[in-house]
């Protein structure tokens, strides 16, 4: 997936480098996430003996998390919210800041990438002036 990303970005040079560097740790942060996510969704007490309830997400006008046995019809379930761990939603939540950080990062990098591979250093510096409010010198206004 690194070498994909590379190939169709193209970085060339030191501070390109450095933003693609930036920009897949930001990636490999997000899929972090998403398996801390599952783990966090999953039930600790795995053990075959007792009856784990599995989390999952029903569809429907909004997704609803749930609680069911496999065995269960999921369209009869009873949301068994008591079922969850206590820290469940905590620890989703901040999931959830941790992923909306990373996804930002990563995007605001990936603009970087994509002005440097279109336009050169230049076009790097006129977005990033823009981005800050700055007029370039030789603008209306100064």
């Amino acid at each position: 997936m690194a070498a994909q990303l590379r190939a169709e970005l193209k970085p060339k040079g030191a501070l390109s480098n450095l933003l693609f560097d930036r920009f897949w740790s930001c990636v490999l942060r997000l899929i972090l996430i998403a398996r801390l996510e599952e783990t966090g969704l999953a039930s600790r007490q795995n053990a075959p003996e007792t009856n784990a309830v599995v989390p999952s997400l029903c569809e429907a006008s909004m997704p609803i998390l749930l609680t069911v046995d496999e065995h269960q019809d999921s369209a009869a379930v009873s949301g068994t919210v008591e079922a969850l761990e206590p820290d469940m939603f905590h620890r989703l939540a901040l999931l959830t800041r941790y992923d909306r950080s990373a996804s930002k990062e990563m995007y605001r990098t990936l603009g970087l990438l994509l002005l440097l591979r279109d336009g050169g250093e230049k076009s790097l510096a006129r977005g990033i002036r823009a981005a800050a409010g700055i007029k370039a010198s030789g603008e209306e206004g100064e």
